[in-house]
């Protein structure tokens, strides 16, 4: 847990000291560090939606309505993104089910239903009405997405290989969509859309809230790695070490996904890796590879050795 501290070098210095005066400086172990670290989440990320709904413009000066992550200058490296390039993310069906109070199979059946070829109009607004109604029980935390063109291949292949879920899984390093861990498979939907979707910063049009992932924006996760500082995107540690290019990865606030945004659903039917340390340790030698240094030598030498 703690390397990740050691090497993420995105994090400016008044999150450092943010973060510093809830979670303390010295926990006793890590079960505190960890309590502690969710204190840091439910005050500085976990805001509260406000009466009017999720935000469509970004106010950084605004700690009412924009998460800590959104508050510094770094975000202004990616706010010219294209808005035509397409991000891409998976949730677990079950959670979108319990906050709108609905079984999780008719969840389900209904995203199925709008991501057939011609889906009718009354199946595309009652997923619209699921959508909109859970949007409305979420808060304003950082949402965590990759970017569509780096999952293609298995995008490509959706109609004609079953476990495409447990694959996407692992591409998108999600290893808490554990069967294994749950005791069952875990029905997923899988949502594309635009930058253009993402809310904007304060209301140029032209400039959209993304930011590059760092280890103080969200539970704290084995298979989360932060990227040099002269890296272009976030980039996701795939769980196979299959020997390709990692999945690029941003933040972005929540937006309200409609029933078009739905790209497929799923279940994760595979077990998670038991250990990430082959994942880790091809990642970090993508990066210093790609970056020319020796990134992570300090804090992984036991798995770079």
């Amino acid at each position: 847990m703690s390397r990740n501290f050691r090497l993420d070098e995105r994090i400016p210095p008044e999150r450092v000291e943010a973060y510093g005066e809830v979670a303390g400086a010295a926990p006793a172990d890590a079960n505190e560090w960890h309590d502690e670290h969710v204190d840091y989440l439910g005050e500085a990320l976990w805001i509260e939606q406000p009466p009017s709904g999720l935000p469509k413009a970004v106010f950084p000066e605004d700690p009412d309505t924009c998460a800590e992550t959104f508050r510094t200058d770094a975000i202004a490296d990616l706010s010219s993104t294209d808005q035509s390039v397409e991000l891409l993310r998976m949730e677990r069906l079950g959670s979108i089910a319990d906050a709108v109070g609905l079984a999780e199979s008719a969840v389900e059946n209904t995203f199925a239903a709008a991501t057939q070829r011609n889906p009718s109009a009354s199946e595309l607004a009652l997923a619209d009405a699921i959508l909109g109604r859970w949007a409305r029980t979420r808060d304003l935390r950082p949402v965590w997405a990759a970017f569509s063109e780096d999952c293609h291949d298995i995008l490509d292949n959706m109609d004609a290989d079953s476990s495409w879920p447990s694959v996407l899984r692992d591409r998108l390093g999600l290893i808490h969509l554990d069967p294994a861990e749950s005791g069952r498979p875990i029905a997923v939907v899988v949502f594309r859309y635009p930058v253009g979707q993402v809310p904007t910063v304060r209301r140029a049009r032209r400039e959209r809230c993304l930011a590059f992932p760092s280890v103080i924006d969200g539970h704290l996760s084995a298979a989360f790695c932060p990227t040099p500082s002269q890296s272009t995107w976030g980039r996701v540690v795939d769980l196979t070490a299959p020997g390709t290019d990692p999945a690029r990865e941003v933040l972005h606030p929540p937006t309200l996904l409609r029933a078009k945004h739905i790209l497929g659903v799923g279940t994760v039917g595979k077990p998670a890796v038991d250990s990430i340390a082959e994942a880790r340790a091809w990642h970090l030698l993508w990066l210093q590879d790609s970056y020319g240094r020796a990134y992570g030598d300090e804090t992984d030498r036991n798995l770079l050795a």
